[in-house]
């Protein structure tokens, strides 16, 4: 085997560990992500590099992001080392052409894909069986905390994963006759997960996101307003039929509502007897209290968001043109909390009132032309591709408006990676475009 040979196998082993690793560890997933840098750097094609990258769009999007946040560190109200930490924190925008490289031929991108999808697959297998409880403490040694409802740390990243997871295997039991079986086995595993197991509201999101999307891209558009009123009414069961689900989205009602909160260990929504008396089985008062727990923080979540959305918006307002700067969101945020006597935070869990405190319209629009700027180039890709870029890139904006996605390490990286797998090389595909193999 000739050097190029060796480095273009180690090229797409890189992409199928970083694919792997993604949902299981930031660590491991950074630690295989330097590994395919330096093979890059071993191969030293700059002229194919630039060939490969200066005429994709979403590759410049993603650094002019990157720049201007890292021209907010200039006016910045925070000190400047925490200003320039907080811009390392979008370094992701920086590793996308990167992994471009990493996964620019067909080879490379299915390496990746199977990789990602083998790490969904490792979160259900965690997950749901008893497994869990071990590995939860082992991870717990090395994290320094015991993952809550969560294989593998975070049950938010873990519910959008196992929701596009469960999207992809959908897509594959549709096109791949070969592979329907299995691929079906795990679009229910991967229900069954994400609605009984997982906690995290923006799984659900992102679930029906997908779930209207397939419809879309599946259906005649006579079947559009049936359908869509089935997945409602699908939605609505669930709510009701999952404890879990039931419990978030009964805290979110009621924080939408402006409810007081559950008391700590009250029996909300607990079991009545035939007299329509509180029951009196310790097993049922137990329950019924750790539902209203349950409730009661899903309630304080949301309500917290709410009021980051609100005092974000002011704060965006008082400085709409440039902000004031990276990494100044948690000095700005923590003025204005003052004045109204509420609790101060770092993270307003909204990339993109994060992004628009600290640079204002300007780096608002940047982050509005980078989603519109993907958008846009996957209808560039084949049919196929297309439809699961589209999936992946609005799943992620809109997912943008309840989590800070690109500044959190673990989803900006698996947002990324997943990107330059749709994404590198889309102006070579226009005339594959209408190709699939139904």
């Amino acid at each position: 085997m000739n050097r190029p040979e060796l480095l273009d196998r180690l090229r797409l082993a890189s992409a199928f560990l970083i694919g792997l690793t993604l949902p299981i560890s930031v660590s491991l997933s950074e630690i295989f992500t330097g590994i395919g840098f330096v093979i890059l750097l071993a191969e030293w094609r700059p002229a194919e590099a630039w060939e490969q990258l200066r005429r994709n769009p979403v590759a410049w999007a993603a650094l002019a992001l990157f720049a201007i946040l890292g021209l907010g560190t200039l006016y910045s109200t925070a000190p400047g080392r925490e200003a320039v930490r907080s811009w390392f924190r979008y370094r992701e925008l920086l590793y996308l052409p990167l992994f471009m490289l990493i996964c620019r031929d067909a080879k490379g991108q299915r390496a990746g894909f199977y990789g990602f999808l083998g790490g969904v697959v490792l979160i259900l297998a965690v997950g749901t069986t008893p497994l869990y409880r071990p590995l939860a403490h082992a991870v717990g040694a090395v994290i320094g905390r015991i993952p809550r409802d969560s294989a593998f740390g975070s049950y938010i990243t873990e519910g959008m994963l196992v929701a596009l997871g469960t999207y992809f295997f959908a897509i594959a039991a549709i096109r791949h006759r070969k592979y329907r079986k299995i691929a079906i086995v795990f679009v229910a595993w991967g229900l069954l997960y994400a609605v009984f197991l997982n906690t995290g509201r923006t799984g659900y999101v992102v679930l029906i996101i997908a779930a209207l999307m397939l419809l879309a891209q599946l259906a005649p558009r006579r079947f559009w307003l049936p359908g869509a009123a089935l997945i409602i009414l699908a939605v609505a069961a669930f709510t009701f039929l999952s404890p879990r689900m039931h419990e978030r989205m009964m805290g979110v009602g009621r924080a939408l509502e402006g409810a007081p909160p559950i008391a700590a260990g009250s029996q909300a929504g607990g079991y009545k007897g035939n007299a329509g008396h509180q029951a009196n089985d310790p097993g049922q008062m137990d329950l019924s209290m750790m539902r209203g727990d349950a409730i009661s923080l899903a309630q304080s979540s949301a309500n917290s968001r709410i009021e980051f959305l609100r005092l974000g918006a002011e704060a965006f307002l008082q400085h709409p043109l440039l902000g004031t700067g990276t990494g100044s969101f948690e000095r700005t945020y923590a003025a204005l909390a003052a004045e109204h006597h509420t609790l101060p935070t770092s993270n307003p869990h909204n990339e993109y009132v994060l992004i628009a405190v600290q640079t204002g319209a300007i780096g608002l629009a940047a982050l509005l032309v980078f989603f519109l700027v993907l958008w846009r180039e996957s209808r560039k890709l084949p049919l196929w591709e297309a439809r699961q870029a589209q999936v992946l890139v609005l799943s992620f904006a809109v997912a943008c408006l309840f989590n800070s996605l690109l500044m959190d390490h673990k989803d900006g990286h698996t947002f990324a990676f997943l990107v330059s797998l749709f994404f590198s090389g889309a102006y070579l595909r226009e005339d594959q475009r209408r190709h699939h193999d139904l």
